[in-house]
């Protein structure tokens, strides 16, 4: 994670575990927080991110416009 000078940071883990196989689309549950309080969190922010990693092996990635909570 980059951090940026005179802004806070906020992490809200997954329940998601390291090197996790996906197969198609992916509902992502957050540790310990509900919808209502990771929306508020987006909408408190300055901005926002969630970095994914994708490693694959012949394997087309599809991407789609992000959605606003």
């Amino acid at each position: 994670m980059t951090l940026v000078r005179n802004y806070g940071v906020t992490i809200v883990q997954t329940t998601l575990k390291a090197n996790t196989t996906a197969s198609g689309r992916m509902v992502i549950h957050y540790r310990q927080a509900t919808y209502a309080q990771m929306k508020a969190l987006v909408n408190a922010a300055s901005f926002c991110y969630m970095p994914v990693r994708y490693d694959c092996i012949a394997t087309q990635v599809c991407l789609s416009h992000a959605r606003k909570i």
